[in-house]
């Protein structure tokens, strides 16, 4: 009875076993395959265009700037909204 508890014990580990390594080998196939796929025409362009735009401002982007007034606007309305002390956000910059 042993024997036969031991042999059914070494089957499920052995079942769970390949499926782990089943499990790891497509994960790993997964990360590859995301490494390796190539730019599509959209992301192409969009880089060309944030190169236009880098080219004619100086080096700095659109979107850039735009983060940077965005962020700004934050900042503004936490001093607001903590009656003019900075944000912790700020002292950390």
């Amino acid at each position: 009875m042993q024997k036969r508890a031991l042999r059914c014990y070494g089957e499920e580990i052995s079942e769970i076993e390949r499926e782990r390594a089943r499990l790891y080998t497509n994960l790993s196939i997964n990360k590859l395959s995301s490494l390796h796929q190539p730019k599509t025409q959209i992301n192409i362009w969009e880089e060309r265009e944030l190169e236009m735009e880098r080219s004619r401002d100086g080096g700095s982007t659109k979107r850039w700037r735009d983060r940077e007034m965005e962020e700004a606007r934050v900042r503004k309305m936490e001093r607001s909204r903590d009656g003019g002390s900075t944000s912790e956000m700020e002292i950390e910059k």
